[in-house]
């Protein structure tokens, strides 16, 4: 009986400890991510968004000028180019996106849906 309320004991104090923890990694890597600088401008990501979707035979000249999104929270950190459709309402698939590695200049297309 002893024993078990020991092992009691110890899962009461060990809990806080835990969700402390756990409450300490999530704010360092909020930090970590914060502290990430871009190695691209958005205008340089824009530009190498523009030129892929000009390679798979876009015509841009439809879109609205694009947004362009940094995130450091990703491995590697990338760019989010979104183009939309320069209308009121855009249809279903009325737009796409481009990621842009942020150190190695690669880019990758993802279509409207």
């Amino acid at each position: 009986m002893e024993r078990r309320a020991a092992l009691r004991e110890l899962g009461r104090m060990a809990l806080p400890l835990i969700l402390t923890l756990l409450a300490l990694a999530s704010v360092s890597a909020a930090e970590q991510a914060a502290s990430v600088k871009p190695a691209l401008s958005a205008t340089q990501a824009i530009a190498l968004a523009r030129r892929e979707a000009v390679r798979r035979g876009i015509d841009l000249s439809r879109f609205k000028t694009p947004t362009a999104d940094f995130d450091a929270k990703l491995s590697p950190p990338r760019w989010w180019v979104t183009f939309m459709w320069d209308v009121k309402v855009p249809p279903p698939g009325g737009f796409f996106t481009v990621s842009v590695d942020d150190r190695t200049m690669d880019v990758y297309f993802f279509p409207g849906m």
